[in-house]
């Protein structure tokens, strides 16, 4: 097929603007990628955009260095054979909003919005979520709680879908958690909160659906992925995780007379403890208002099984088997991961890379002193998972001058905001040894582009000290190291 400079050179303004949050009227293509706020996350998902875009494999040390975006796409036109190299670069840029489209061409589509692409608690709208694992804790208890399963078998509640017929299930393969998985394993047995680690998240869909084919899609991706039909347990005190023949993870809906119905759902389903030794790792109901042109449909699940890209992954096969578009088969299973990433351990192939990590933490940091706004004067003894959520508007003068800042000293605005919260958090504890986690996507590898499970790492970042340039070099270095694993 023909590639056309347009078209590819619009699909990933559109895709680098998503990735960077950048304002839509922001002329990006000819702007350097420092100034932009290009740093390894992204990188990762752009080099993900141009192996299933494009089908061609482009370093991340390549992505970072690159100057613009058209010099990135230039040199990536140049590792193109050349029936594929497009026309010239354009600078237009189509408008295009963050929405999904799920429906048959025949029939009127089904606009999708989930509360991962929305930042902004106002742009919101009617959409009601809980984006944070915690967040659903300040909230009351749902009134009217999701029927159980043993409501279900009952017959008590006729309104929701009927369960799946019962069907004998059989233990396919046992092998041990994933480095990841182990964490929060561990974690789990350590607090008393055991919702502390749900993820909960709400999608409206506004339209004409299908309720049975939708959730004949849900069950199509359940099948698909075997992260989503694995239980955890621990033997001979080693956490293990059993990949089962079926899914044990039903679909209901229901209709509801008002959105307040759907908050309450929401609470309800994020307040759930699930059974991971049963294989009971997510809950997924479809609220319909009247007329049902317009559904609500709350996810949750357990960290321990699935990140934040897995959820976007989830939700576009799901989309895809409401369709009938095929889904990738060049994946990886999440289970053979957890193995290939031991195998490397065991082997030694991570060895200059612990040398590096056990260089930067020779001995453990201490904890972080409490800060001198706290209400106590110490912590308590039994951990408990919460989060506060404070948002402060900074002026367009101040932003100016931040970003003037960050191109004197050739940084992001990431790099910008990590020194002054390492700078932040130094003067109010008055310490400067303390440690930063930073998230990383993890997925490297082509083949755990489109796989479900939990591929989210941490990369602790030691202090760097007060200036930006020092964060800059500090962070790139843990960078650089991490991404030869």
């Amino acid at each position: 097929m023909k590639l056309t400079g347009t078209n590819n050179t619009d699909a990933f303004a559109v895709k680098l603007r998503s990735a960077l949050q950048a304002d839509a009227e922001r002329e990006i293509l000819n702007t350097a990628l420092d100034e932009l706020g290009m740093d390894s996350l992204v990188a990762i998902e752009v080099r993900s955009w141009f192996l299933k875009e494009l089908s061609a494999d482009i370093p991340i040390f390549k992505i970072l260095k690159a100057s613009t975006p058209n010099a990135l796409l230039a040199s990536v036109w140049d590792s193109l054979p050349s029936d594929l190299v497009p026309s010239p670069l354009s600078d237009e840029q189509p408008q295009v909003e963050h929405r999904v489209q799920v429906g048959e061409h025949d029939k009127p589509a089904v606009e999708v919005r989930t509360s991962e692409y929305v930042q902004d608690e106002e742009a919101r709208g009617d959409l009601l979520a809980s984006t944070s694992p915690l967040e659903a804790d300040s909230k009351s208890s749902a009134s009217s709680p999701i029927p159980s399963e043993d409501m279900l078998d009952s017959g008590s509640v006729s309104s929701v879908s009927e369960a799946l017929p019962q069907v004998v299930n059989s233990c396919e393969r046992t092998v041990p958690m994933s480095f990841g998985q182990s964490r929060f394993w561990f974690l789990s047995k350590y607090i008393e909160d055991q919702a502390a680690f749900n993820i909960t998240v709400c999608i409206t869909l506004k339209g004409d659906l299908d309720v049975e084919r939708f959730k004949q899609a849900f069950h199509t991706v359940t099948e698909r992925h075997e992260s989503l039909r694995t239980s955890y347990d621990s033997a001979a005190n080693q956490p293990m995780q059993t990949v089962w023949k079926h899914s044990n993870n039903r679909f209901h809906s229901r209709p509801i007379l008002d959105r307040k119905q759907v908050e309450e759902a929401c609470n309800a389903i994020h307040k759930h403890v699930y059974n991971l030794k049963d294989a009971e790792t997510m809950r997924i109901e479809l609220l319909s208002l009247p007329h049902a042109t317009t559904h609500f449909l709350i996810l949750g699940y357990h960290h321990i099984n699935m990140d934040g890209i897995a959820l976007e992954i989830l939700v576009a096969e799901m989309e895809k088997a409401y369709n009938g578009t095929p889904l990738a088969s060049d994946m990886i299973q999440y289970a053979d991961f957890a193995m290939r990433e031991r195998r490397e351990y065991e082997s030694g192939q991570w060895s200059s890379e612990i040398e590096f990590w056990q260089s930067e933490f020779p001995t453990p940091l201490s904890p972080l002193p409490l800060l001198p706004l706290a209400k106590r004067s110490s912590r308590p003894a039994a951990p408990n998972y919460g989060t506060l959520k404070a948002e402060r508007h900074i002026k367009s003068e101040l932003s100016a001058k931040i970003l003037q800042t960050c191109r004197k000293f050739r940084v992001t605005p990431y790099h910008f905001h990590l020194a002054i919260l390492s700078t932040l958090l130094a003067r109010y504890t008055e310490t400067s040894e303390f440690c930063i986690g930073l998230g990383d996507a993890n997925r490297k590898d082509p083949d755990v582009r489109e796989s479900l499970g939990l591929y989210l790492n941490l990369v602790p970042l030691r202090r760097p000290g007060v200036f930006i340039g020092q964060a800059r070099s500090k962070l790139q270095g843990s960078i650089d190291i991490y991404l030869r694993m």
